[in-house]
């Protein structure tokens, strides 16, 4: 990223001071902000590039940008996860999105997959959630949202595989209906479950925040229903 002009790496420390707990100070003064919005047609940014974000620099940054640009800012995420910075071909930086384990008990997902909690319990990891989605706010080009969720939805299953050793066959998403309709999702053919009735949960208690959000689904194979409902086999003696 240093190379390629995105961002000014400070010289190397001796002793450097411990990671902030805010990505945003970390990186306050490096990033460099487009001051003209790209404004190109899908097509005259060539292919979309999803890069993986691995190396720790790059976990840094990836923080930093949902931190200081996405509505809902940075949050660690415990448990697996996948995270990508997005390019076009000439490597110009348009956002980022990012993928974790499914949330665990969600009644509109839930009576829609049809499964008993024995099930649940069983095959939520089969399950991934989109928790960010950022396309920087000076990147303004029509129908790059939905492009980039239709190449994040295969490159994403094989890199969890790849992580983890196991096929997610399901990916859901929340959207904030105060701030967004859900478009792009929509084009890129999620799944609309419904909407939320404004309650969250912090540690084990449930609150009303009167923020209601919208479900949306995407399936990543056929036969997804059929993973999900699968019973545990008996053995046979």
């Amino acid at each position: 990223m240093n190379e390629a002009g995105i961002i000014d790496l400070p010289r190397l420390r001796l002793n450097p001071s411990k990671t902030s707990k805010r990505p945003l100070e970390k990186w306050k003064g490096i990033f460099k902000e487009k001051r003209k919005p790209i404004e190109a047609s899908l097509s005259n940014l060539g292919k979309i590039e999803l890069q993986v974000v691995e190396k720790s620099t790059e976990k840094r940054f990836w923080n930093y940008l949902i931190d200081k640009y996405h509505y809902l800012g940075y949050r660690r995420v415990i448990g697996n996860q996948a995270k990508y910075l997005i390019y076009s071909e000439k490597r110009l930086l348009l956002g980022s999105i990012g993928f974790a384990d499914a949330v665990l008990k969600l009644n509109l997902r839930d009576r829609w997959i049809g499964w008993s909690i024995e099930e649940r319990e069983r095959h939520l990891h089969l399950l991934i959630n989109n928790v960010r989605f950022l396309i920087l706010p000076w990147v303004r080009v029509k129908n790059l949202a939905s492009k980039i969720l239709s190449i994040a939805s295969g490159k994403v299953q094989r890199d969890w595989e790849s992580f983890y050793s196991y096929k997610p066959v399901l990916l859901e998403t929340f959207v904030d209906i105060g701030r967004f309709s859900g478009t792009s999702y929509k084009a890129a053919n999620w799944i609309y479950l419904g909407r939320t009735q404004g309650k969250g949960r912090r540690g084990m208690n449930y609150y009303v925040h009167n923020r209601p959000k919208d479900v949306y689904v995407y399936p990543l194979q056929r036969d997804y229903l059929k993973l999900l409902r699968q019973r545990q086999q008996e053995k046979i003696l």
